[in-house]
């Protein structure tokens, strides 16, 4: 036998031995991975039925608690409509006209409020409302309030989409009703075809309300100040600017009335209050140029100097307190609005700014609760806001401030941000539409949230609230 067939012959019969062996080994190979596929089908399987079982279940928490929202809205619609007829009884037991002008008057005013409450019971959306059909809803109910079927009343209302918040409505409807009753009572009477004109457009991020009447008119100037012209004012200031009102009379006047001064005064002071509690150092000025002066006399003196910055902030500008630091020889400025710098050196010095000893900001919104809400595009602001900097001092109008969180986020969403996409030329689809449409634009400036509840240290943010609208 040939000696290389006995070489050959072990490897051979190891090859055989291994064909014999491989569809063995195949088959247990498929095994396990058919058995490993199976448990993952098993367990993905068992994880979509967990997700559709959790999904019902939510359903049926959100219908419950859409249930019990519009009996809660309705319920209180029903107690307001009880007030308003104790006040009609009220009003039968006595004589004096000017008792009964004033309980007619409050019982509008109430009125008013129910029918918020009864547009919410009814609403397709649950917290908000469509605005169009609430403005005509309470139009028709001030006039037969009046009795006054005869006055015409037109409706150029551009947006029909416009959708309003409970907290909004209700400041919203006290103005109409006392615009519309103070059209009926001094400004149509005695005219021949009375008619009233109501609009409604959107200017850029602002819904513009007007409403005018074809009466003679009176002298605001020349008559007391009652507490419609009060209630005017004042409500208009629980706005974040997302809906302006303007009254068309007979001249140009001021509303700002001591009594409206006076609230806006005691507004900025509580919120200064509820600053203070969340361990900021908080102030309150009375215009921008007196803003300036608090930093100047009151934060800057207890530092000891360094290096100071600033992110972008029309506020801040407004202060006019950018040129005192560039000219002062204890402080070194790292100007991140320096005309002419390339992109890369300016990031660069956003970087910087992150290790300054003071650093200045505006804020997109405060809460009444002295909570601070901002949405930054880079998130240099926020960065700075939340870690970083020895010393931060923030800038605050008075139109930045809102009733509490949701409006604070809705203001920064439905306002500030399409505005400052617009101001910085930006291309993302809210320049277009006015509003949020939660993009996914390269240019998207809505990117980091920052709800800032308390300062840490404490003192380490000032606050600066200011009695005047500043900024975006």
């Amino acid at each position: 036998m040939s000696p290389y067939f006995l070489c050959l012959a072990p490897i051979l019969g190891i090859a055989v031995h291994y064909l014999v062996l491989l569809p063995l080994i195949a088959g247990i190979l498929l095994g396990l991975v058919l058995g490993f596929l199976g448990e993952h089908f098993r367990f993905l399987g068992q994880e979509i039925l967990n997700r559709i079982d959790t999904e019902e279940k939510l359903q049926k928490v959100l219908k419950e608690r859409t249930l019990l929202l519009r009996e809660i809205q309705h319920r209180v619609k029903n107690n307001l409509n009880i007030i308003h007829s104790l006040i009609g009884l009220q009003s039968t037991q006595t004589s004096d006209r000017q008792s009964i002008d004033s309980l007619e008057e409050l019982s509008r005013r109430i009125g008013s409020m129910a029918i918020v409450h009864d547009q919410f019971s009814e609403s397709s959306y649950v917290g908000v409302l469509a605005m169009s059909d609430y403005i005509q809803a309470l139009v028709i109910r001030i006039l037969d309030s009046h009795d006054c079927e005869y006055v015409r009343v037109s409706y150029e209302l551009d947006d029909d989409d416009a959708a309003i918040s409970l907290s909004r409505a209700t400041p919203l409807g006290l103005i109409i009703n006392e615009i519309i009753s103070n059209s009926i009572k001094h400004g149509i009477t005695g005219i021949n075809s009375p008619s009233i004109d109501i609009g409604m457009h959107r200017d850029g991020g602002i819904y513009v309300l007007t409403i005018r009447d074809n009466g003679t008119g009176f002298s605001v100037k020349d008559t007391a100040r009652g507490l419609g012209l009060v209630l005017i004012e004042s409500r208009r200031m629980v706005f974040p600017r997302s809906i302006d009102v303007w009254v068309y009379w007979q001249e140009e006047v001021s509303f700002m009335s001591e009594p409206v001064k006076e609230y806006g005064r005691i507004k900025l002071e509580l919120v200064k209050k509820a600053l203070i509690t969340n361990n900021f150092e908080a102030y309150v000025a009375e215009d921008a140029d007196s803003a300036g002066r608090i930093v100047l006399e009151n934060i800057v003196p207890s530092l000891e100097g360094g290096v100071v910055s600033w992110g972008g902030s029309i506020t801040l500008k407004e202060c006019h307190i950018k040129r005192w630091f560039h000219e002062s020889a204890d402080w070194d400025v790292i100007s991140v609005d320096e005309p002419g710098l390339d992109p890369d050196e300016k990031l660069n010095r956003r970087r910087q700014a992150l290790l300054s000893d003071l650093y200045f900001l505006g804020t997109n919104a405060v809460t009444e609760d002295g909570i601070l809400v901002n949405l930054d595009m880079i998130g240099n602001r926020v960065g700075a806001l939340t870690f970083g900097p020895k010393k931060v001092v923030v800038l605050v109008g008075r139109n930045k401030i809102c009733p509490d969180l949701f409006d604070a986020m809705e203001r920064v969403r439905s306002y500030a941000s399409p505005l400052n996409s617009m101001r910085l030329g930006l291309k993302n689809p809210c320049v277009k539409t006015a509003s949020c449409q939660d993009c996914s634009s390269k240019q998207r400036i809505c990117n980091n949230w920052s709800i800032t509840e308390k300062s840490f240290p404490a003192g380490r943010t000032s606050v600066v609230l200011i009695d005047q609208d500043l900024g975006l």
